[in-house]
């Protein structure tokens, strides 16, 4: 039986169980070490997942024994498992292990009736470079291959037959290894596929994606055996293909694909079309990211990704990942933005070299009319380029497009970097969807450089019906500075409306005009003067602002003051769900005045109350004015509240109270949060509590800040004793 404090260990083991499939296996064997109730349960899971992070020669002397202790692991995790423990999840990631304990391990596994398998080889850290032309090794300073090199296309190890006649598999996951098919493939139940590079030296990849109906997703990363493809699965919903440089044409005869990814270089011009779907109108997600640079291809180069873009009619998400800058060739894709309709989310990564790239990324959202969400994704500036050493062919090879390559537009931006000055053709641009739909805009790796500044500006200075600007900052970046400089952009500060003074003028109808009053979210209000020699009318224009769903008011000479005014504009403001006062409770009037305001708020959930404290008696003044008048009459600070001499009825021995007729619909349905700030336990301030808690039936939660002095164990056994039950 499990301690009473231990509510973990009192769950069930298939809930346990269920638990430690999510950790990995050496961490699940660990679990074994906390109590009596733990020993066994990790042999239940039925998981192996096994990662070997050692780097270097596997047959290095030094490193031997390691090695050799991991494949150890791996064979105690498999025949840990009982008979009644089958292995539904295989994922393992191994240094070039020997192959018949490779073979062990899958024949296990397979028989076991494995669902999700996934083996990840790794070989000498040299034969890991990224198969993609466009990037340079960081040790030789040459750019990679877009094949494997002679030396590693014998060394890979070949897939073993049981793996392609699994009729339980439904999820494959293979890392460099070499296709070897046997002569016939049965895998009915699989739907996902990850291949990722992959040798295919006898051209079996299209006949392992035939044999396989029930496809549902398919990723081909760094497979640069394939030239043309075609996935004949009618349940296709997702495809990506990253960095297969070789590749010229892809069918997908799917009618219901929704999600696209391609990443590698511009397809050949002549090709009508790298994509083909069968119902491109089924697409509602399409992510391009083009390796190589622009700046020396034409309009009919990038002619191939615009088409597949346009095609995509439907399309509701669309990420652009282009080079030398983000949103390179504007023109290219502003004609097709132009017509997607249900496009709501855009997504851009590049570098911001010059202010070209800032309006580059305007023009685009010009013609995003029913945008609503924006990612942008900042790179950093590329470093210069480095003269590398003549080849062996006495050639240069510093022309080669590589990441360390210069931007080309190396034209003076005209950008006052001092003060963020922003080009005029900036300032007219006019997105429509800047000030109507755009509610979320979202900068990772923000690093406040002048034009990541210069577009950060833009957009919150533009941004009229924003909601929410998130931005991840990168190290090193100041968070307060950098939060208040973009605070200090945002043009949308409608959704959050402070005024404090005085009352208005009587005559005004408005003290504060609003184009738009609907979109006033949160209204705080801080009356300094007094309340008790105005009248009705004096209030009036305080209580003509817009529905709100946050009220704060803050009214002298007391909490709540002049609420038959306040209680008829509640009454009619549905979305309020939070409501703030502040003010002196001199009198269980001011009590029965928040009561009231309850009354009429039947949506609110949550009550925030800041009681101050009484004001001081008024002092005789002494001095006397010039003309011999006394100065008492003055309406001070210290004036005494003009209410607060009346008999208030209320016996302070026992808290009697007379609100208990009073019905507030909201307290017993809706009300979730009470907060009350300097809580001083005077009795009025116990009369509003146990008023509060007698009555919220829905309550969730109960805040009191004390002040200071005040017992904290009695007040909160005082309030406990309190709420309903």
């Amino acid at each position: 039986m499990a301690p009473s404090g231990d509510r973990i260990s009192a769950l069930p083991d298939n809930v346990l169980e269920r638990v430690l499939s999510h950790l990995a296996s050496d961490e699940a064997v660990r679990s074994s070490a906390l109590s009596r109730r733990w020993r066994r349960v990790h042999e239940a899971v039925p998981v192996v997942n096994l990662v070997d992070n050692k780097s270097g020669d596997r047959y290095d002397r030094s490193l031997s024994d390691l090695k050799v202790c991991f494949d150890h692991q791996v064979t105690s995790a498999i025949m840990s498992k009982g008979a009644a423990t089958p292995i539904r999840t295989f994922h393992v990631t191994v240094l070039h292990p020997p192959s018949e304990l490779l073979d062990q391990w899958i024949v296990t596994t397979v028989n076991s009736g494995v669902e999700d398998l996934d083996v990840k080889l790794r070989y000498y850290d040299g034969s890991m470079s990224t198969l993609c032309p466009s990037i340079r090794c960081p040790y030789s300073g040459r750019r990679n291959s877009a094949d494997f090199d002679k030396d590693e296309r014998n060394r890979y190890t070949k897939t073993l037959p049981h793996i392609f006649r699994c009729h339980t598999l439904r999820r494959l996951c293979l890392t460099n290894w070499t296709l070897d098919l046997p002569g016939t493939v049965a895998m009915a139940s699989l739907e996902t596929l990850w291949l990722g590079r992959i040798m295919d030296p006898r051209d079996k990849l299209q006949q392992l994606i035939s044999s396989c109906p029930c496809l549902v997703n398919l990723t081909l990363e760094e497979c640069p055996t394939i030239t043309e493809i075609a996935v004949t699965s009618a349940r296709l919903r997702t495809f990506t293909m990253i960095c297969c440089h070789n590749a010229k044409s892809v069918d997908l005869h799917s009618a219901c694909v929704q999600s696209l990814r391609y990443k590698g270089g511009l397809p050949p011009r002549r090709s009508s079309s790298f994509i083909t779907v069968t119902n491109p109108a089924s697409v509602k997600a399409l992510r391009i990211e083009i390796c190589e640079k622009l700046s020396h291809k034409g309009p009919r180069d990038v002619d191939p990704v615009t088409r597949l873009i346009s095609q995509c009619t439907k399309l509701a998400y669309l990420h652009l990942s282009l080079r030398p800058s983000m949103a390179y060739y504007s023109s290219m894709f502003t004609s097709v933005l132009r017509d997607l309709d249900s496009l709501t989310h855009l997504s851009l990564e590049g570098c911001l070299p010059t202010d070209h790239a800032v309006r580059s990324v305007s023009a685009l959202l010009v013609n995003t009319k029913n945008l609503q969400v924006l990612s942008l994704f900042p790179l950093g500036p590329e470093p210069p380029k480095k003269k590398m050493m003549r080849g062996f062919n006495g050639h240069d090879n510093s022309e080669s497009d590589s990441d360390t390559e210069p931007e080309d537009s190396t034209v003076d931006d005209g950008v006052e970097y001092s003060n963020n000055r922003m080009p005029q053709s900036l300032w007219r641009t006019y997105a429509r969807c800047l000030e109507y739909n755009l509610r979320r805009i979202n900068i990772e790796n923000y690093q406040g450089r002048p034009l990541e500044k210069m577009v950060a500006r833009f957009l919150l200075s533009r941004a009229a019906a924003l909601e929410e600007f998130s931005a991840t900052l990168a190290a090193g970046l100041h968070k307060d500075e950098t939060a208040k400089e973009l605070i200090s952009w945002r043009w949308n500060r409608r959704t959050r409306l402070r005024y404090k003074g005085g009352i208005p003028p009587r005559g005004s109808s408005s003290f504060i005009t609003v184009t738009n009053p609907a979109a006033v979210k949160a209204v705080s209000i801080e009356i300094c003067e007094k309340l008790s020699r105005k009248g009705p009318r004096d209030v009036d224009p305080v209580t003509r602002l817009a529905k709100l769903a946050y009220l704060h008011l803050s009214l002298r000479p007391s909490m709540a003051y002049y609420r038959s005014m306040f209680t008829s504009v509640l009454h009619g403001l549905d979305s309020l769900t939070h409501l703030s006062l502040e003010g002196c409770l001199p009198t269980d009037h001011a009590v029965r005045s928040v009561s009231a305001l309850l009354v009429n708020t039947k949506n609110l959930h949550v009550l925030s109350l800041f009681p101050l404290g009484p004001e001081p008696p008024k002092k005789k003044m002494k001095m006397t004015r010039f003309n011999g008048q006394n100065n008492s009459e003055s309406d001070s600070d210290t004036e005494p509240e003009d209410s607060g001499t009346m008999d208030d009825g209320v016996e302070y021995s026992n808290n009697r109270m007379s609100l208990w007729r009073t019905y507030a619909r909201c307290l017993e349905y809706n009300l979730r949060r009470i907060n009350i700030e300097n809580y001083q336990g005077r009795p009025l301030d116990k009369m509003l509590a146990r008023f509060l808690l007698s009555r919220a039936a829905a309550l969730e939660e109960f805040s009191a800040t004390l002040a200071a002095g005040l017992h904290k164990d009695e007040t909160a056994k005082e309030l406990i004793s309190w709420p309903c039950p």
